[in-house]
Parts: structure tokens; C-alpha cells; sequence
């Protein structure tokens, strides 16, 4: 009978110690950030401490001691396509950041299955206000570039990236340019709005623009792009016939903004006529 009593309170204890658990906020929250920089995905997975009054670099963080760059498990980037990042091309896949921190250089390692792929000294640069809790980000995102900045406290480290977008995109031109029966007319439009942005052959993007519109005698910003790079060619008289086709259809669709857009250039080319 004792027995019995014994392994009914044990059960009962065992009950309550399955189901008795308290979930508290962790002291370093973990973030994800998924972003695009041209065509390349990323993300970037770290846990996010904070500075509570604390001093961090040279003191928390001693100068010349390895870091995880966070808390918790290790700060991860994962990109899916090759990044260049100080001259050195990373292959896609992901990496652990770590750095040395230190008063007038840090260390910052890529590592991948535990073996160093790629070590830069940077030098860190003076952050004008006080960032309590660690902060990694992309900034100054261009369609072939971006800054990955490690900013904490009132430090900032900058890490500049370059992706092969103009590769990618280039590549997919010339694929679709040997076989141009296959493409779509949004193909060709994308074609021709690359090079008009990149400020490549504009004889080329009006080619590729006329075919477009010829599919189905074009959408209003695919007349507003041929404007463009008629203007471009110095051909004003007939840069501001494709603006006004584009109002037209614009007005049509009850778009409001590619009027403005096409009257603010008109009126540019007209006194360049």
C-alpha cells in the first residue's frame, strides 16, 4: 500500500515537472533578416545582446579576444549566389561571422564547416549616437552593392559587398537574344529598361523596347521606357511622341503619376528640341 502511495506522488511530482515550465524573454533576442540586393537573396540570423549600462569594447568585449559577433549561437549570412566581399569571391552557401575586436582595427573572419574562408582587418569608425543593442544590417543598397554593418554601442564597422548582378542579368540578355522566338515581350521590355539603366547601347534597348510594343502595342510604361531612351539618343521630337502615347494609355488605365512623370519630361525636351 505504501508503495502504491509512493509511485502515486511520484507521478503526481513527475506531472507537475512536465508541465510546470515558465517561459521567460531571452536576454539577447534572436533576428532574422532576409534581404535582395540585385538578384541575390540573403539571409542573416544572430542573437541581439545589449549594452545595460555596460562599457563593451575593451571591456565586456576585451580588445584581441575572438567574439561571436552576438550572443547565443553564432551570427550566420547565407547568400545564394557569389558575393565579393573585398575583392575575394565568397561561393554561394552560408557562413559564420566572428571578429576581433580591438581600438583601431578589428579582425572579421568568414568561416564555413569550421574552416576560415575569408579574413579582413577593418578599421572601425567613431557611430554618433549610442546604440544599445547590437544592430547588424544592409545599408547603402545599390543593385550591385551593399555595406554589412556591425553597429553597437558607439561603434561602427562597415563591410563593403559587391554582387554580380550586371553577370547575372547580362547573361540571361544573351541567353534570350540567341533565341528571341522563345521570349515574352515583358523579356525583351526588361532587356531594353536594363540597358537604358545601366547606360548601355541604346540603339539596342529601342530595338528590344519596339519589339514589346509591337506584341501588343505596348503598355504605358513601356512607352514611357521608349521616351527614355529615345531622349537618350538625342531624338527629342520623337522622345516626347512615345511621352504623350504613354500619357495616353496612362489616363486610360487611370494611372495619375506617369502624366506628371511624362509631362515634366516633355517639357525638358521641348527646350532641348
Amino acid at each position: 500500500m505504501r508503495n502504491t502511495f509512493a509511485l502515486a506522488v511520484t507521478l503526481i511530482f513527475a506531472g507537475f515537472s512536465s508541465y510546470a515550465q515558465i517561459s521567460a524573454p531571452a536576454a539577447s533576442p534572436s533576428c532574422t533578416i532576409t534581404q535582395q540586393i540585385g538578384l541575390t537573396n540573403l539571409s542573416l540570423e544572430y542573437s541581439r545582446p545589449s549594452a545595460r549600462g555596460r562599457t563593451i569594447f575593451g571591456d565586456l568585449l576585451p580588445y584581441g579576444v575572438e567574439w561571436r559577433t552576438g550572443a547565443n549561437s553564432p551570427t550566420t549570412l547565407t547568400f545564394d549566389k557569389p558575393v565579393v566581399i573585398k575583392g575575394q569571391e565568397l561561393a554561394a552557401g552560408s557562413y559564420v561571422i566572428s571578429s576581433v575586436p580591438g581600438k583601431t582595427e578589428w579582425t572579421v573572419t568568414f568561416s564555413q564547416n569550421d574552416q576560415k574562408v575569408l579574413s579582413l582587418k577593418i578599421t572601425p569608425a567613431a557611430y554618433p549616437i549610442h546604440v544599445e543593442t547590437l544592430s547588424i544590417q544592409f545599408e547603402k543598397i545599390t543593385e550591385t552593392s551593399a555595406d554589412l554593418q556591425i553597429l553597437w554601442e558607439k561603434t561602427l564597422i562597415s563591410i563593403p559587398m559587391v554582387f554580380k548582378t550586371d553577370e547575372q542579368v547580362m547573361a540571361q540578355i544573351e541567353s534570350f537574344a540567341k533565341n528571341p522566338e522563345a521570349s515574352l515581350a515583358n523579356a525583351y521590355y526588361q532587356a531594353a529598361s536594363y540597358y537604358l539603366n545601366t547606360g548601355r547601347d541604346l540603339n539596342k534597348a529601342l530595338e528590344w523596347v519596339n519589339k514589346a510594343i509591337a506584341v501588343n502595342d505596348g503598355f504605358f510604361w513601356q512607352h514611357r521606357t521608349k521616351a527614355l531612351i529615345l531622349a537618350g539618343l538625342g531624338k527629342y521630337k520623337e522622345a516626347i511622341a512615345s511621352a504623350q502615347v504613354s500619357t495616353e494609355k496612362s489616363k486610360a488605365a487611370g494611372n495619375a503619376d506617369y502624366p506628371r512623370l511624362n509631362d515634366k519630361s516633355i517639357a525638358e525636351w521641348q527646350a532641348k528640341k
